[in-house]
Order: structure tokens, then sequence, then C-alpha cells
């Protein structure tokens, strides 16, 4: 395992102070949490173990108004019991331990790992970007079932990788059965890895145990039993198959924008309009963030030029199948996230919301560093625009946090009061 002191220089410093600022943009100022409904009934059901009320098997209707699974709750629930939290924002400030907990875990992996410096890399900048990201920022801080969803995301990914071994396998299994008990976006996800490493990793070195991922997998489903009884039971109204969510592709345009974290309009100001300019013209108020904005849109605007080249020379170089198959793991995961979990999702024909991705943490980052560092551009202008993303990234994030500090929360905003305002 590499020591930090053996990392090339900027990583001395950036790696502490990625996680010094994840941590603190997360614990500062918790009683300017978002306090909607969601919130509101997650925080309640928190307080339900050991107070007289009955265990809640089923968590909160979702957006098809299916009831969640159990685990929703059982995830603030067992938490808030266990160290007696009592608030909303002492369970805000959970969701935000639990969220630098996920990078601190990858982190301390991709270090112990036989590496080679490329990947470490890129593993290291993925990291680093979401711990600065204005939308993990706005969604780690919230009461919500899928923003604990990151923890589970990394526990999953560190199983996968060690699938090779009886007990990584099991893991594996066990997690991929829990995560879509945490929301149900997990199913999906858990499916598309499943399906992408049979259909693409078939070399004996790649493959995984069944027996022990099988065993893990039903013994991860035992939770879920109430949950399908409920499913057989439910009665609610179908709704017709909408065939134009296939080519609007949604989940590819959240994919390429979430990590540059541009789209805070409509937590601050969708009461506004519909423009991006209308949404953010108050925050634009705020010192450097309409700069912070403009480097990230320029950003935004190269990493598609030269993500469209890399594309285009593969498919050149190998076609189709040299472009899904690869024998590192951490691309594979990349590969599934990005193009078999998209087409899962897309092919559902559900309505894809930008939190449906919050699974995928943190491998839309890992898939913008690898453009990057993959690019034509040299190792020092690489190393700029990374480190020019991650500053613009932290400023537009502390930036949203004065905001919603000197207005009590968003009122034009899909944020809403704030729940010290609300309390007050």
């Amino acid at each position: 395992m590499p020591k930090l002191s053996s990392l090339p220089l900027h990583w001395k410093f950036l790696l502490p102070l990625s996680l010094l600022a994840a941590l603190s943009l997360r614990l500062v100022w918790l009683s300017d949490i978002e306090y909607k409904d969601d919130e509101r009934r997650a925080f309640e059901a928190s307080q339900t173990l050991g107070n007289g009320q009955t265990f809640p098997w089923l968590g909160m209707p979702s957006g098809v108004l299916i009831r969640n699974p159990g685990a929703s709750l059982w995830v603030f629930a067992i938490p808030a019991k266990i160290f007696g939290l009592k608030s909303p924002p002492a369970i805000a400030g959970l969701v935000g331990v639990a969220f630098v907990l996920s990078i601190a875990l990858l982190m301390g992996w991709i270090l112990r790992q036989k590496a080679s410096a490329l990947e470490r890399e890129r593993w290291l900048w993925a990291l680093s970007l979401v711990a600065v990201n204005p939308l993990w920022v706005w969604m780690s801080r919230k009461i919500w079932a899928q923003s604990i969803l990151p923890l589970f995301s990394a526990l999953f990914i560190l199983a996968w990788m060690n699938r090779r071994s009886k007990k990584g396998s099991f893991f594996w299994g066990m997690i991929g059965a829990w995560i879509g008990q945490v929301h149900m976006s997990g199913f999906f996800f858990a499916f598309a890895i499943w399906a992408w490493t049979i259909l693409f990793q078939r070399k004996s070195t790649q493959r995984f145990h069944w027996r022990p991922w099988l065993v893990g997998s039903v013994l991860g489903s035992l939770t879920l039993i109430p949950w399908v009884l409920h499913l057989l039971q439910w009665n609610g109204s179908s709704t017709h198959p909408d065939w134009g969510l296939l080519w609007q592709s949604r989940y590819w345009g959240f994919w390429f924008t979430d990590p540059l974290g541009l789209h805070l309009g409509n937590v601050l100001g969708v009461h506004l309009g519909n423009g991006f300019l209308e949404q953010n013209r108050a925050f634009f108020d705020y010192a450097g963030v309409a700069i912070a904005h403009f480097i990230l849109f320029v950003a935004l605007i190269g990493i598609l030029i030269q993500a469209t080249r890399q594309l285009l020379a593969k498919l050149q170089r190998s076609g189709w199948r040299g472009l899904l198959v690869t024998s590192e793991d951490s691309l594979t995961l990349r590969n599934a996230a990005l193009i078999g979990y998209g087409l899962v999702l897309t092919c559902s024909l559900v309505l894809v919301r930008r939190y449906y991705l919050n699974v995928t943490f943190p491998l839309e980052s890992l898939w913008l560093a690898c453009v990057v560092l993959h690019s034509s551009w040299s190792p020092r202008l690489q190393r700029l625009i990374l480190v020019s993303i991650w500053l613009a990234q932290l400023l537009v994030s502390v930036q949203f946090l004065r905001f919603v500090h000197d207005h009590q929360g968003a009122p034009d905003g899909d944020y809403g009061i704030s729940y010290g305002q609300q309390h007050r």
C-alpha cells in the first residue's frame, strides 16, 4: 500500500483537503437543511424504534405509488436508535458522515491496491471531485433514502472488485440484494452490473463464485419478503408506457453533466422559470459563482469533444465489442453503469430522475476522470483542467450553502424553507 508521503506532491495536499472539504460542507449549518414532506416523514420514521410503534416493514410510497421496501426507513431508524439521534439536523449529519465514509472507504481501497499509477489517479480524481460536487453537497444533506445510497454503492463496488474470492462473491450478492431495498433504483443497478459481468467478463481470471453469490443474494433478500407480499396485493392503477422516454435519453444527459455539478437551478429557483439564467439569477450575484459556472461549462464542452474522439477511435480500432469489453475491472464497472444501467433504466420506460443516478456513486466522476486522463491533452493540462473543475465546484458548493443560509432555504426553488426557519 503506498503511503501518502510516497504519492505525487499534488495528492499529499488534495486528498486530505478533499476529505476535510467533504466533511465541512456536509456538517456546517445543519439547521439550514431542506425539510419538506419526504424529509419530515423519513425523520418521523427514524424515531419509531423503541417508542412502542409498529416496526416499519414498508417504506414511503414511491413515485409510481408502490410502497418502498422497509430498508429505506431502517437506514435512518437503526442508527438513530443506536446513536440517540433525536432531531432532523442530527439525522442529516448522519447522512453527511455516511457520504464522507463512502469516499474514505474507496480511497483506502485504491491506495491498498497494486494498481497502476493511471488507475489510481483515475479513482483519486473521481473521489476528490465528488467530495466537492455541488449536486452531491445538496443531496448528501437531505434526510432521503437516495442520499444514503453512496455508502451501499461503495460497499457494493468493494465486494464486486473482490468477487474472485468466495467471500467477495458472497457480499456482492448480499449487498446487491440490499441496495435495491434502500431505494428501488438499486434493483436496476444491481441487475445491470450482474448482467454486464455475465456477458462481458467470461475469462477464468474474471469469473466469480456462483454459489456464494447466490447464498448472499438469498440471505439479503429475506428482508424483502414483506415488500414482495405488498407488491402481490397491490391494486394500483397501471399506466400506459411512454415510448417517448426512449429517445429523450435523460439518463445520459444526467450522466454527462452531473460530474460538473451544473444543475442547482431547479433547487434554488425553479419557481422563477424554466431557463437556466432565470433560475440562477440570484445565485449568480454571489461572488465567483458565474465565473465558476463558465469554467465548468467550458470544461464540459472540452470533455464531451474528447469523449467523442475517444469513442470514435475505439470503434475504429476495435469495433463495438472492443468498446464494451475490457480487462480492467474499473473500466468494466464504469461501462456497466454508463451503458448497462442506462439501457436498463431507459428501456424500463420509467421517467428517469436525477437521483436515480445516486446509486452509480462515484462512477460518473470516474468517467470524467477517465476522459480527461486519456485525452490528447498534455499531462500538465489534464491536471490543470481537473484542478480547475475541483476549485470551481468547491466555490459553487460554498456559495450554495451561503445562499441557503442567507435566504433561510431557497423559497423560489424546490429546496423551499429551511428546517431552522420552519422550526423558529
